[in-house]
């Protein structure tokens, strides 16, 4: 059956039949339509029927309609039937919280509510997973549980995973009991038959009992494995006594008998003091002083035990003879390597020239001890060179050269005090030597007075080794009547050494007699000129002379050698010289 409206009138199709809203349809009244129906002018339908002006006397029925045409449609109804809500029965403030949700009623015919279906209220918590008590937590509640006896026993948790655990007891020990404290069987009771628990511990003592706990014996310890108790372990029984101030052997004495003591050793005291014992004093070996000091003997001990041996040399110092040879054969007692000996006063020594056995051989001043050496007689000349000689103990300069016919070697051959007498000394002076410095003195040895004309001369003489210079003079004399300008007054002079590798220096100047002239520290500058033996060099010097008087100058010559140690000869040296205006 449908219902629609059509030109503003509801129109209900039913079986073919159109009903309109001015009524019951004609001929019927509003009980032909059907008991659910209604009548009266509305123009409301519903899916029964549609009612009229003579639907008055229906009953209003929970359908949305007006039934009884009172023009109040569902009244007396708490609701149309095919009305839903949500509902909940239990506590309301859980819906939402674990598997608390609501569910849904629906309005029956009558306007009453229908039952609540599909809702899930608060539940005793079970163990599903769930939170069937929709206090926010799950499973709560569910704890631990145990079951069996001794080893059997178990313990589960009661719920595991939303899941529920049951409790199974665990099996027995094959082997029944185990003596371990524990209920192996699972009988409830507990090592039945057992001496003792395996672990479980107990003093003990092997050693005799009057010596238990006595000194430093002492209870061990026994431990029970299979049920029964083992060996003793740890315990002290007696031991042999030891220096240790403890009863040792549990005999309630200590450190009897000196144990350990006997043995020898060493104090750390010097000397024979140093031997010792020990011995067991208060709980310690001791090393005990055997000797005690006494005076030094000569026995290679330190007798006395001040750390040296022998000091003082006991038993020595007495007069003894070695019987040795020489200055050997007198000793003294001494204490040497721990016995007295006779030890020479005077050991044996080389032989020294003093009329005595030194070297204790048996021979006296042998191979001239202190001899050989070359020494001076006191003589002159050669006469003076000797040989150092041992005789009768005493050493001698024992003269090694004789006098002999004088020759030029710069010696004193015949000993008399001169070297090369007859050889030496400058010829041109009376073989007498020329003074070896300047001074108004000096010979002279040849003069020039003529005018004009050139005046020559030559003079000889001989330079002595070490150091001899030879000093002479030429005098010039001019004419003093001479009334021209005078010329100056030169002079020429040669040297030649001796000879070859003999070097000679000449030194030439012109003074007044009592001017200085030398080649140092001349106020008159001398000219110098050095023969080498092989030439013969020429010096030339003028002097300066006054107009119209006679004036006298002296050509002042010095000869000397290059090198005093080396330029020295028997032979002459010669100068040439040559004087002219």
């Amino acid at each position: 059956m449908r219902s629609f409206v059509l030109g503003g009138a509801a129109v209900l199709l039913t079986s073919g039949l159109i009903w309109t809203s001015s009524g019951c349809a004609a001929g019927e009244t509003g009980s032909d339509i059907g008991s659910s129906g209604t009548g009266g002018n509305t123009s409301t339908s519903s899916s029964s029927g549609i009612g009229g002006d003579h639907c008055a006397d229906q009953e209003e029925l929970c359908d949305g309609i007006d039934n009884n045409c009172d023009e109040v449609v569902d009244e007396g109804c708490d609701c149309s039937e095919g009305d839903t809500q949500d509902c909940y029965s239990g506590n309301p403030d859980l819906i939402g919280i674990g598997a608390c949700t609501e569910g849904l009623q629906t309005c029956d015919v009558n306007g009453d509510w229908g039952a609540c279906d599909g809702e899930t209220v608060e539940q005793t918590e079970e163990c599903d997973g769930r939170d069937d008590d929709c206090d926010g937590e799950t499973d709560e509640g569910f704890g631990e549980v145990t079951c069996g006896l001794g080893i059997c026993q178990t313990t589960e948790q009661e719920c595991i995973g939303g899941t529920p655990n049951p409790c199974i007891p665990g099996d027995p020990n094959p082997n029944g009991e185990t003596c371990d404290g524990t209920d192996d069987d699972c009988d409830g009771d507990v090592d039945e038959g057992c001496i003792c628990q395996n672990g479980q511990t107990q003093a003990c003592y092997t050693g005799s009992s009057q010596t238990q706990n006595v000194g430093e014996c002492s209870d061990g310890q026994q431990t029970c494995s299979n049920g029964s108790f083992g060996v003793c372990v740890g315990d002290v029984t007696p031991l042999p006594e030891v220096c240790d101030g403890l009863d040792n052997n549990c005999n309630n004495s200590v450190d009897e008998g000196n144990p350990g003591g006997g043995g020898t050793c060493t104090t750390g005291n010097s000397g024979v003091c140093a031997a010792g014992l020990y011995d067991c004093v208060n709980g310690g070996l001791q090393c005990t002083q055997i000797a005690s000091p006494t005076s030094e003997v000569c026995d290679g001990l330190d007798n006395d035990c001040d750390g040296s041996t022998d000091e003082g040399n006991p038993g020595g110092g007495a007069t003894c003879n070695t019987g040795q040879l020489g200055v050997c054969a007198v000793g003294t007692t001494t204490c040497q390597n721990g016995t007295v000996q006779c030890l020479p006063t005077t050991s044996a020594s080389n032989e020294v020239c003093d009329n005595l056995d030194n070297d204790c051989d048996g021979a006296t001043d042998e191979g001239n001890p202190g001899g050989g050496a070359a020494c001076n007689t006191g003589l002159n000349g050669v006469c003076g060179d000797g040989t150092q000689q041992c005789l009768s103990g005493t050493l001698q300069c024992i003269q090694t050269s004789q006098p002999s016919t004088e020759v030029c070697d710069l010696l004193d051959n015949d000993c008399d005090g001169s070297a090369d007498e007859g050889f030496y000394g400058d010829t041109s002076n009376g073989n007498t030597d020329f003074p070896d410095v300047w001074s108004t003195g000096i010979p002279q040895v040849g003069t020039y007075n003529t005018y004009p004309g050139t005046t020559t001369g030559a003079v000889y003489g001989k330079l002595l080794p070490q150091g001899d210079s030879d000093w002479f003079t030429v005098e010039a004399t001019e004419d003093k009547w001479d009334v021209l300008p005078d010329d100056p007054i030169w002079a020429q002079v040669t040297v030649t050494s001796p000879g070859s590798g003999l070097w000679y220096e000449v030194c030439v100047c012109w003074s007044d007699a009592s001017t200085y002239c030398a080649k140092d520290e001349a106020t008159t500058i001398p000219t110098c000129a050095t023969s080498t033996g092989t030439t013969s060099p020429v010096v030339q010097v003028e002097a300066t002379m006054t107009s119209g008087s006679t004036d006298i100058a002296y050509l002042d010559i010095q000869v000397r050698p290059d090198i005093p140690s080396l330029d020295f000869s028997c032979s002459n040296w010669q100068v040439d010289w040559a004087i002219w205006e």
